[in-house]
C-alpha cells in the first residue's frame, strides 16, 4: 500500500491525500484519504457529477497522466493527479 501526498506551496486549500493498493505490480484499488474532493471517505461528484475516483480510472486505464481533468474543477483535479503520480513513480522504481 501506497500514500501520495500532494502540498500546495502558497495556499493548502487543495492539499490532498491518496492511498493506492497495488498487487502484482498493477493497481488493485485506491481511496482518498484527504483532499478537497473527499467527504467522509466518499467521493464527491463534482462537476457534470464525474469524481476524483472516476479521474483515477482514466489515469489507470490510459496509464498515464495525461488524461482529461474534471471541467471546472482543473486545479483539484491537477493537484489529486500529482498525489496519484507518486505512486506510479514508486511502482516504476520497484519495478526496476
Amino acid at each position: 500500500m501506497y500514500i501520495g501526498q500532494w502540498k500546495g506551496s502558497t495556499s493548502h486549500l487543495r492539499d490532498n491525500e491518496t492511498e493506492m493498493r497495488v498487487a502484482g505490480g498493477e493497481v488493485e484499488g485506491f481511496r482518498i484519504l484527504k483532499g478537497a474532493a473527499a467527504k467522509n471517505g466518499q467521493p464527491v461528484k463534482l462537476s457534470k457529477g464525474r469524481t476524483i475516483y472516476d479521474l483515477f480510472k482514466a489515469a489507470i486505464e490510459a496509464k498515464s497522466l495525461g488524461v482529461d481533468v474534471i471541467s471546472g474543477v482543473t486545479v483539484t483535479s491537477k493537484t489529486h493527479l500529482k498525489a496519484f503520480g507518486m505512486h506510479r513513480n514508486r511502482l516504476r522504481s520497484e519495478k526496476q
